[in-house]
């Protein structure tokens, strides 16, 4: 596992075949939140928080750091001193999660991770067209940073983010995310995570004095999800629905990009989005990175050092 973007704003995509309204089905959409913490032997600060599958929004874990044991973080001059956090929080359009974790006055070899992994599905969508879709693109925003550094020991010392649109990452490599189009998309499955990871690792027997942060409490939302024909054009009169059991619209998702700043607020934060301009993708830190940083940008594989890794989600 190993999902990997650092400080970003970006814009991706999905949708497709038109759908009348009047066929519609019942729209259901699917929450899911994780925060999880581990520690290597003999260290036993091990925890994972799990909420979902649910058919309201969730969130788990807490942005207040912790002493892996859930108790508050010791004074910073403690011995064997560790703080770490993890949030996960799911919401119709909207994603958040955070991850940080300091780990100091040790000596190596230690081996620590956090994470939060947030998910909403949707399944049988209404693709509503006055002409047959053919493709269609569904535009994501991202804002957060990913920083870490180390004044002694700490190799590697991860700190990232990634995106995933129906189990493929949504961005290049570099950071960079274009639109991410979806062939023959009828509405029947969207699915889109947020997945945010630090670790502190060090292999040798040294002193450690190491942070790493990924907070992305300030989102991931659904922007738009734009509609095309077979020309490759927008349908400008093309939407995406949620419909209830009695065919009545419950959500419509905007067809066209925004270039707006909204601000939404979550359980134990206040998150201010500002939303990309249409048809690109920014990179802008919003936050200084200290030296020296590790930080691993774009797409990767699923296997990083620690032992225990994997995206799957597991309930307690």
């Amino acid at each position: 596992m190993g999902r990997r973007l650092v400080a970003v704003t970006l814009a991706c995509l999905a949708g497709t075949l038109a759908i009348p309204g009047w066929s519609a089905a019942t729209s259901t959409v699917q929450y899911e939140a994780e925060a999880r913490w581990y520690s290597a032997a003999p260290d036993d600060r091990d925890k994972v928080l799990y909420s979902g599958q649910s058919s309201v929004p969730v969130s788990i874990g807490s942005l207040t750091p912790n002493d892996g044991r859930l108790g508050p973080c010791p004074d910073p001059s403690t011995n064997d001193y560790l703080c770490l956090r993890a949030y996960a929080a799911a919401d119709i359009v909207a994603l958040h999660a955070a991850a940080r974790l300091t780990r100091k006055n040790v000596i190596g070899p230690v081996s620590h991770y956090s994470r939060g992994i947030a998910t909403v599905t949707f399944q049988q969508m209404t693709v509503v067209s006055p002409v047959p879709v053919v493709s269609g693109y569904v535009f994501l925003g991202l804002a957060g940073s990913a920083t870490s550094s180390s004044s002694t020991g700490a190799s590697p010392l991860l700190a990232y983010a990634e995106v995933y649109v129906n189990n493929t990452s949504a961005c290049l490599s570099g950071g960079v995310c274009e639109p991410f189009q979806i062939p023959n998309f009828d509405g029947s499955f969207l699915s889109l995570e947020l997945f945010v990871y630090v670790a502190v690792n060090e292999t040798n027997e040294v002193a450690v004095d190491a942070t790493a942060d990924a907070d992305f409490v300030d989102t991931l939302t659904v922007q738009a999800i734009e509609l095309h024909d077979g020309n490759d054009q927008k349908i400008p009169d093309a939407v995406v629905t949620l419909t209830d059991q009695d065919g009545n619209v419950t959500f419509t998702f905007p067809n066209t990009v925004q270039a707006t700043t909204t601000s939404s607020t979550i359980p134990g934060a206040t998150t201010t989005t500002t939303i990309a301009p249409p048809g690109g993708c920014e990179i802008a830190p919003s936050a200084a990175v200290t030296s020296p940083p590790t930080l691993l940008i774009g797409a990767s594989s699923h296997s990083v050092i620690l032992p225990l890794l994997t995206r799957t989600k597991t309930a307690t």
